[in-house]
């Protein structure tokens, strides 16, 4: 069948005429003239080729075919104005769902600092956080699933665009008796000496991208795996930091709100390893008020612990020196 070509606006009017009963005091509620709601009507009677009106000189009145339409068009309008009302709503952040993906780690130490600000400006807004890994969070995105993600940036794609924002250094976390508590700095070759000592090291499972880019460095350097123990999410080691008696292998980010658990953060050293932060979305992607407002809140969270990084020497210049420009 043949669609009709017909448009909102033609609807609107003969609704309006129907409400009313009148020509004039319909022109009047749309603000039209009333030649201009007679061209409408007509338009749209033609196009039906149907007639919708019984006009007479004192009343008018709805025709078989009218009132077929009253009743069959005025819940539809009816519900698409709810729906693009809902819409607009949602994008100017006065209510509706956001929904964003994170890593584990930046879902820790961040993004409860970074959603009290947002609540501050959109209160009414509801927020669904994905916290996955790096690769799920970047799948996420590109199926289109969430506004946008943070993650580490491990793997380019050319239909990501990404904001590279934080150099995040990887470090052994001991707890406070440990013989190690007050040194410098760690090697990975001294590593495997933890667990000798017996302190079990842990790190993340392979299907991290963390555990990947850290064997992949480890390999090229000839340096064995050091993992005694291993685990498969952030907060499975949270928890074996807090109860103490294992050594962790983790980036600083995800400790960044440990302070208080008695822990000793030392640098890990020969080689230096350094995993990137970034906010990304998809390239085609256009962020409403509120998702551009969490997204740059989320990137001064970012920056704000990069500066403070820096005073405290955490990470180095040469560091945020190799962080790549914002691609796509």
């Amino acid at each position: 069948m043949k669609h009709k070509n017909y448009d909102i606006h033609q609807l609107r009017a003969f609704l309006e005429v129907a409400r009313y009963g009148s020509f004039q005091q319909a022109a009047r509620s749309l603000s039209l003239s009333p030649s201009a709601l007679s061209r409408r009507i007509a338009s749209l009677e033609a196009e039906l080729e149907a007639p919708l009106f019984a006009r007479t000189t004192r009343s008018v009145l709805l025709t078989s075919a009218g009132h077929s339409l009253q009743q069959e068009a005025l819940p539809l309008l009816q519900a698409l104005d709810n729906c693009t009302q809902q819409v607009a709503w949602q994008a100017q952040g006065y209510g509706g769902k956001l929904a964003v993906s994170c890593i584990s780690s930046a879902a820790f130490a961040l993004f409860p600092q970074a959603l009290r600000l947002f609540r501050q400006r959109y209160p009414n807004m509801r927020i669904e956080l994905h916290d996955d890994t790096g690769l799920r969070v970047q799948q996420q995105v590109l199926a289109g699933n969430v506004a946008f993600g943070l993650t580490t940036l491990c793997h380019r794609s050319n239909d990501l665009y990404a904001e590279a924002l934080l150099a995040d250094p990887y470090v052994v976390m001991v707890p406070q008796q440990h013989p190690w508590r007050s040194r410098s700095q760690v090697t990975w070759h001294e590593l495997p000496l933890i667990s000798a000592l017996g302190w079990p090291l842990v790190g993340l499972r392979q299907s991290s991208a963390n555990r990947r880019q850290i064997d992949e460095v480890l390999h090229a350097c000839g340096i064995s795996a050091p993992w005694f123990d291993e685990v498969e999410h952030l907060s499975s080691i949270l928890g074996l930091l807090r109860c103490g008696g294992s050594v962790v292998v983790m980036p600083r980010l995800a400790i960044e709100l440990c302070g208080e658990w008695g822990l000793v953060c030392l640098p890990l050293v020969e080689p230096r390893m350094v995993r990137t932060i970034a906010l990304i979305r998809r390239q085609e992607a256009v962020l409403s008020h509120c998702e551009q407002a969490l997204w740059s809140l989320l990137g001064e969270q970012l920056q704000q612990l990069q500066r403070s990084w820096l005073q405290q020497q955490v990470i180095q210049p040469s560091d945020v020196g190799n962080l790549r420009q914002p691609t796509g």
